[in-house]
């Protein structure tokens, strides 16, 4: 229910993903919406199914639905999809300057800001701002020193969580008043320029 308050878990697009997987687990998927629609075999309601790839084994758990589920519970809190809240905002310093994609737009010709892409270098490849230097997130803590020491670095992504991740880091190696762009560069796509391609 709750984040690790000392750590941040890396995404796929940080951490990476077996390629296979999603194939396989895609799959089983299908399988099961297959026997739902029909009603035919029995389906995976009530238990889980996990899958080592490595060891080439599926295991079984069973489980019971929980009363007090905020979804599928006595009393569900949620009923329709929404956004979920940040998931890197456990430990986010407040000094932090959230800019929206059109005060980024308005503080491009700022000299005392640089621009940090924080995707993947295949993200970055297939799309990115003018003038942003790339430095996964992953990299961020060991590469800090590589940033100009009188500019306040606006870190970019793709949705804006790795972005939020890559403050807090900067603000725990002493960076004053990082800054990052909410909605990241989908929004920057959606709110100043359409033709960016965002991976």
């Amino acid at each position: 229910p709750e984040p690790p308050a000392d750590a941040l878990v890396p995404s796929c697009a940080q951490a990476g993903v077996l390629g296979v997987l999603p194939g396989v687990l895609g799959t089983i998927q299908a399988t099961e919406a297959i026997k739902i629609i029909t009603g035919i075999g029995e389906p995976l309601i009530g238990r889980l199914l996990t899958y080592d790839a490595l060891e080439m084994r599926f295991d079984e758990f069973p489980f019971a639905r929980r009363d007090d589920c905020a979804v599928c519970g006595t009393d569900p809190a949620i009923s329709a999809p929404q956004d979920a809240p940040e998931p890197c905002s456990v430990g986010i310093p407040e000094t932090i300057r959230r800019l929206s994609a059109r005060q980024l737009q308005a503080l491009r010709d700022d000299a005392s800001l640089v621009l940090v892409d924080v995707r993947e270098p295949l993200e970055f490849a297939a799309g990115s701002l003018p003038d942003a230097r790339n430095i996964p997130l992953a990299q961020l803590a060991d590469r800090l020193v590589e940033l100009p020491p009188l500019r306040t670095p606006v870190f970019v992504c793709r949705s804006g969580s790795r972005s939020l991740a890559a403050c807090a880091v900067a603000s725990r190696a002493g960076i004053q008043s990082p800054a990052h762009l909410e909605g990241g560069l989908l929004a920057w796509a959606q709110e100043v320029d359409a033709s960016l391609f965002v991976f």
